[in-house]
């Protein structure tokens, strides 16, 4: 009996039920939820076209952006297997379009996409508005797991963005927080940064709109004598400035029962892995997150390991729900969930007839070095 990974974590860890669905969802107005296509066919085929300068592979492949797109790949062909274990006959065709020959515009010219059912992208390639064009021409689904750029206007109903747009989580975030708002206060502590004035806009307007109630703006060097008055329960910061989160994160986790919810790009932070900050403690939104210590995990962490020779990591994990969860979805096997992968959350939205966006979004949490997925506030 093959072990279907994604819905023993669902069941084991996660304790969603389908009724449940992503934990907390809402929609801006005009944007509806994407169902699966339910597509049905005897054989499937999967392209994944990814940057990755196949003729020097080197084992092992060093640290960097290159071995990140390997494990990604690596994790993909495992979830594959999984899927072909589950009933799902056909094949993953991966192209290295940094070979010669395997460039988009050849794959194109020589229709080598031309059976393709779905195109998966791990990272920004060369020909990216070609592929977008003759994906929407022929009908084929195209999903790309990297964040475009504000100036990207691309639209296609046949684009699937996977990262969570910052509009949307910052909108998400204030929704959130709005209903969980009670007679204590929410400090927004705001950043002297032109890029942070914005997402505190988006944060704001949705806090407000949701209902929620006393909220206080103030600086981090302000912030210290309001949380002395023991009434606050949340501190939102949205920057991601060391000069100001350092000194945030030693100011709240010295409060009690004062949760400090920021973004997570900090757990990036290299200073957040030193004893001199630890136990640093926060809270964040996302549509990915890493939490290796879960129970579910242990069989594939095996399975990767004795298949590949080294331990599963983010960038590994990220490619299994490429693969995994995406055809699962896609060609709807059947499983009784909705956007929940070993790392990834799935909650596909649309305006009108322009490009899919994804808000899934799991509360996450990181404390002394360490990812949680789907926690709650304590």
């Amino acid at each position: 009996m093959p072990v279907n990974y994604f819905e023993k974590q669902r069941q084991d860890d996660l304790g969603f039920k389908r009724s449940n669905g992503v934990q907390e969802r809402f929609y801006q107005n005009g944007y509806r939820s994407i169902p699966s296509p339910c597509v049905r066919k005897d054989s499937v085929q999967v392209t994944m076209i990814i940057p990755m300068n196949f003729k020097d592979f080197k084992h092992p492949v060093p640290k960097g952006k290159q071995k990140a797109l390997y494990d990604f790949f690596f994790g993909a062909r495992m979830a594959r297997d999984s899927l072909v274990k589950l009933g799902l006959k056909g094949d993953l065709y991966v192209y290295d379009c940094l070979t010669k020959g395997e460039e988009v515009t050849h794959l194109i010219n020589k229709k080598r996409l031309s059976n393709t059912d779905m195109i998966i992208l791990p990272n920004r390639i060369n020909g990216l508005d070609t592929l977008i064009t003759y994906a929407e021409e022929n009908k084929i689904p195209l999903f790309c797991f990297f964040k475009l750029n504000e100036d990207e206007k691309f639209e296609s109903p046949y684009l699937y963005i996977v990262p969570t747009m910052p509009n949307l989580l910052f909108q998400h975030m204030g929704y959130s927080l709005a209903n969980r708002n009670d007679a204590q206060e929410t400090i927004l502590v705001t950043s002297e940064k032109q890029e942070d004035a914005w997402k505190e806009q988006q944060f704001t307007e949705a806090f407000k709109l949701h209902g929620g109630r006393k909220l206080t703006t103030l600086s981090s060097s302000t912030l210290a004598s309001n949380l002395a008055s023991g009434n606050t329960r949340f501190v939102v910061c949205l920057s991601n400035d060391t000069n100001v989160v350092l000194p945030l994160l030693k100011k709240v986790n010295e409060k009690p029962n004062t949760y400090l919810i920021g973004t997570r790009d900090w757990t990036d932070m290299n200073q957040l892995n030193k004893s001199a900050i630890n136990p640093s403690n926060f809270y964040y939104w996302s549509t990915t997150c890493f939490d290796g210590n879960l129970p579910a995990l242990t069989v594939l962490k095996k399975n990767f390991k004795a298949a590949n020779g080294y331990e599963l990591n983010k960038s590994a994990a990220l490619g299994y729900d490429a693969m995994f969860l995406l055809g699962s979805w896609f060609f709807n096997l059947g499983n009784d969930y909705y956007g929940q992968g070993i790392m990834t959350q799935i909650d596909f939205i649309r305006k009108g007839n322009n490009t899919v966006l994804n808000q899934g979004l799991s509360l996450c949490r990181f404390t002394n070095g360490q990812n949680s997925r789907n926690v709650k506030f304590e």
